[in-house]
């Protein structure tokens, strides 16, 4: 019992691990949701702003809503990857337990259906906009201002 236990701490702690390499740099680049409001050029030698961004506005606020829309769908994308990644996991260590066995399928299964969603929710997006007359239906995620 002592074994499966240390196994089982070992496991968490390599994918806490990989997700925090993994998941860092995207986070980091999550920096600039809005293009606006802050500071565009910063000089370190004198620690004061260069130039700086416009004002925020309308247009600021929809940069923020796709910006976090696209966070949101790298950031399932990699969660679905590394879900799928524990389930296979699970299932390769489980041997004959029948309740890891069946542990590790409701994993994959939940990756697969959460990976779904994702896609489903983009493509039922697209159909409405293009069920109500929207022109841009399929560049509805494409915007300038």
């Amino acid at each position: 019992m002592q074994i499966e236990t240390s196994k089982r701490t070992t496991l968490v702690i390599l994918i806490i691990s990989v997700s925090f390499f993994i998941l860092v740099p995207i986070v980091s680049l999550a920096g600039g949701l809005v293009p606006c409001g802050g500071c565009e050029v910063w000089d370190e030698t004198t620690g004061k702003c260069i130039t700086e961004e416009p004002e925020c506005d309308l247009c600021g606020f929809l940069w923020l809503i796709k910006n976090v829309m696209d966070l949101i769908f790298k950031l399932g994308g990699i969660i679905c990857f590394l879900v799928v990644v524990v389930g296979g996991i699970v299932f390769l260590v489980a041997g004959g337990s029948a309740n890891l066995l069946a542990t590790g399928k409701k994993i994959f299964l939940s990756a697969v259906i959460g990976l779904a969603i994702i896609l489903l929710s983009w493509l039922i997006i697209s159909a409405v906009l293009g069920a109500t007359g929207y022109n841009a239906a399929n560049d509805w995620y494409k915007f300038e201002c």
